[in-house]
């Protein structure tokens, strides 16, 4: 069983241990998916190689990263008559544009990521229950 994750708890956390638990969540929430999104035969790359390749490529990565996760959930979602609120083009608008604004954008793109993991993780859980 996958645990829904909660948005506001994540962002309380991340604050409170000064950015600390975001390293945790997202390396948790890209193993979840991997197991929520098996059967597609993908795999997502681990948070920690997130990370080195945001660092190296001056955070461009991180674009990428999460729209890739957003693109799996979708493709996932569609194959199993979910509908996923939302759009990859507005995750990916939302991420460009909080990398040239540094605005609250990252975290709305971010929520709608969880968002997506679990409505997804519903009909998962209730397969697999």
């Amino acid at each position: 069983m996958l645990q829904k994750k909660g948005f506001i708890s994540y962002l309380i956390l991340t604050v409170i241990t000064l950015g600390i638990y975001n390293l945790y969540f997202w390396y948790k929430y890209t193993k979840d998916i991997n197991i929520l999104c098996q059967s597609d035969g993908e795999e997502t790359p681990s948070f920690v190689f997130a990370i080195l390749l945001g660092i190296i490529t001056l955070g461009i990565y991180y674009i990428y990263y999460y729209y890739r996760i957003e693109n799996r959930l979708k493709n996932n979602a569609e194959e199993n008559n979910v509908t996923i609120k939302g759009s990859k083009k507005i995750i990916l608008v939302l991420l460009i544009l909080n990398y040239f604004t540094f605005t609250l954008a990252g975290f709305i793109a971010q929520y709608i990521l969880v968002r997506s993991f679990n409505e997804l993780s519903e009909v998962y859980n209730n397969k697999h229950a």
